[in-house]
């Protein structure tokens, strides 16, 4: 059966483009909504000038946004991540800082209270722009820099806010002794030392097992590490930086067979880009453009669009769900009657 189809759309200047990654894959996995109401907050020990984390949930329980520029915070999954496959999407809503927004895989409720000392977890985090800074008292490790990109960590016992910052570990008998720290693990593959861009989405997909983790980042693999890691929950993660929004998340069972990858994959049609658009069907003013597809150019009264002819067969009983994630960016282009910018992106199964 088709477990999932997912698009990555843009729409500019009255233009839209797919680009990223197109997939029909088949399998019985079947993808659910996270209803974020379910999850709790929690934040490490707060320094100087730096408050606890606020996180605010949306009516339907479908987002959540934090609005603190505080110590490190975290909003934690009500379940256990390790087999699960998990997709969403990130926007800073600001243009006023360049701090940290990332998520913690393996996290365990009470892992950031002082009297724990037992976390052991990984932590995905993205630093808008390099930056040193010491944030003394009750902290008591010395300043570090936080460097621009993405990256992932470590996390063991209770790290200090310089520690978080600049993910290290300190042999600091005072208060932070060695193994109560960060430990870098992998830099992103393209990301790793760019930051995130002001009021931009980004979706993310996290393939996480006891002995792996792979990231990606709006379709591309940045981070792929292999090792003994703990099951635990996911939880979005926040330091020093306000106006974040987490939403549309869904979880689903990571296949044994991995469908996801490679246009030659029983069952499935895979566009990594569309360079190649073989297998597919323009019509109106579609046209492929480089690495992606545009549907329309800039101008008035243009439509197209673009389908695959190949069917796949569902079996007895069978069924499938979607996830399509898009952004429409710079929609201020050439005017109609009901304003500038394109009209819409429209999806048929």
């Amino acid at each position: 059966m088709i477990s999932s189809i997912r698009f990555s759309f843009r729409v500019a200047r009255g233009l839209a483009i797919a680009a990223g990654m197109c997939a029909l894959l088949t399998s019985g996995a079947q993808a659910a909504a996270v209803d974020l109401g379910l999850w709790n907050d929690e934040s490490y020990p707060a320094v100087s000038g730096f408050g606890a984390g606020i996180w605010t949930v949306s009516g339907d329980g479908l987002s959540v946004n934090q609005s603190v520029n505080g110590q490190p915070t975290l909003f934690v999954s009500d379940f256990d991540v390790a087999g699960l496959a998990i997709e969403g999407m990130v926007i800073v809503n600001t243009a006023g800082d360049d701090d940290f927004i990332g998520f913690a895989l393996g996290f365990e409720p009470g892992d950031a209270d002082p009297g724990s000392g037992a976390a052991d977890y990984l932590l995905v985090d993205w630093k808008q722009g390099t930056q040193g800074f010491n944030f003394g008292p009750p902290s008591c490790t010395g300043g570090s820099v936080a460097l621009e990109g993405l990256a992932v960590s470590r996390v063991t016992g209770i790290p200090t806010a310089d520690e978080f910052w600049g993910h290290f570990d300190e042999d600091n008998a005072t208060c932070s002794p060695l193994g109560h720290g960060l430990v870098e693990l992998q830099r992103g593959a393209t990301l790793g030392a760019t930051g995130w861009a002001d009021n931009t989405s980004y979706m993310f997909r996290f393939e996480f097992t006891t002995t792996s983790l792979k990231v990606f980042v709006d379709g591309v693999e940045e981070l792929n590490i292999a090792g003994a890691f703990n099951d635990g929950r996911l939880a979005f993660y926040n330091f020093s930086q306000s106006n974040v929004t987490y939403s549309a998340f869904i979880t689903e069972p990571l296949l044994a067979k991995d469908l996801t990858s490679g246009p030659d994959r029983d069952g499935s049609a895979w566009y990594d880009d569309f360079s190649d658009v073989a297998g597919l069907t323009l019509n109106g003013d579609a046209a492929q453009a480089g690495t992606v597809l545009r549907l329309t150019p800039a101008a008035l009264w243009q439509g197209g669009s673009a389908f695959t002819t190949d069917p796949l067969t569902l079996g007895p009983g069978g069924s499938f769900s979607t996830h399509f994630a898009f952004q429409i960016s710079n929609p201020g282009s050439v005017p109609d009657p009901d304003g500038p910018g394109a009209d819409g992106v429209t999806f048929i199964l």
